[in-house]
């Protein structure tokens, strides 16, 4: 699962070229809007994915918290800059576990608790994919320290942290 903008800098064409190297088991949803979307779709097309590969549009994050339910894993693509990945640790805290490009604040959010590949790299990404995708134990496991990581970022604890960090200033 993608979730995001379709922009050039969130990599999703990455994602669509992993999956001429991966299992035709594998499938892939897109969700979201931006000016790459019929670019991508065309990518999709022309590489002969219609039939594993589906576009979404956006939805909010209340009906995309309940979507995660329905997939395995979801894969943060970008490419240039990711200053902090929200939807990473939604999904973390929907027990899904994440994929991420080695890019930014991202890698610093989830670290050892997701994934991490080679922006740009969709060699090094459809190993990751296939890595999880058929290693149940591993698909676990990213999951129970996803789920951890995210709970560091509870809202309730980061007010306060916030709070203390500004007083000292």
């Amino acid at each position: 699962l993608y979730a995001g903008r379709l922009s050039e800098n969130k990599g999703v064409d990455t994602i669509i070229d992993a999956m001429k190297f991966l299992n035709n088991k594998i499938h892939l949803a897109i969700i979201g809007e931006g000016d790459q979307k019929e670019s991508l779709i065309e990518l999709v097309k022309n590489n002969n994915l219609t039939d594993r590969i589906k576009f979404i549009d956006f939805q909010p994050r209340k009906k995309l918290w309940k979507i995660f339910n329905n997939y395995d894993t979801l894969i943060i693509s970008t490419k240039i800059i990711e200053a902090f990945c929200l939807t990473a640790l939604e999904a973390q805290a929907n027990g899904l576990p994440v994929i991420y490009s080695d890019i930014g604040g991202t890698k610093d959010v989830i670290g050892k608790s997701g994934l991490m590949f080679k922006a740009g790299d969709c060699l090094d990404l459809s190993k990751k994919i296939e890595f999880l995708a058929f290693n149940f134990n591993e698909l676990s496991k990213y999951s129970v320290l996803g789920f951890k990581n995210a709970k560091k970022y509870k809202i309730s604890r980061i007010v306060p942290f916030l709070r203390n960090t500004k007083r000292r200033r």
